[in-house]
């Protein structure tokens, strides 16, 4: 899918192509170093044949740019590419939520998790993260620094966000 394109900032929504309301889904994403051909095969497998079946999408994405440099050697490739994967329900699943489907969907992903294993990256990148996650794989080096500041200007954590920078 070709999106790159001059394009107005009212429109900036719309270019992920995601439902333009809330939808009742569940995802997963990992960032991955490398993509060699047996974590192609494994993934195509677990979609194909495995649990991932079910799923509603199974994305790769090449991302590139600052994701692609790794802070210790600039010029070495890092963190390129990602897989995201997404299970949509129905409204009327969503009012009702079927534990069953949820059990499946989370068994789909953690088939694609294992896929991934061997090349998945220490990092995560939190706008794609929806469960929780280790805060050191989210924030990195920065982790402490926004620990400093989260204590000093909001103790009581009255402003928070899905991923945590204070212990809990």
């Amino acid at each position: 899918v070709d999106t790159f394109e001059a394009t107005q900032p009212t429109a900036l929504a719309a270019l992920h192509m995601d439902p333009p309301v809330p939808m009742p889904a569940m995802g997963r994403s990992a960032l991955l170093d490398t993509l060699p051909d047996p974590v192609v095969d494994a993934l195509v497998d677990a979609v194909a044949e495995g649990p991932a079946r079910m799923l509603t999408s199974v994305e790769l994405r090449h991302l590139g740019g600052a994701l692609d440099r790794d802070a210790a050697a600039p010029t070495a490739r890092a963190h390129a590419l990602m897989y995201a994967v997404a299970v949509a329900a129905s409204p009327a699943a969503a009012a009702n939520p079927n534990p069953e489907a949820i059990a499946a969907a989370r068994a789909a992903f953690e088939s694609l998790a294992a896929a991934v294993a061997p090349v998945r990256s220490s990092r995560e990148i939190r706008t794609f993260t929806e469960a929780a996650a280790d805060p050191e794989r989210l924030f990195g080096a920065e982790l402490s620094r926004l620990r400093v500041a989260k204590q000093y200007w909001d103790a009581t954590d009255l402003i928070h966000a899905n991923h945590p920078v204070l212990p809990r």
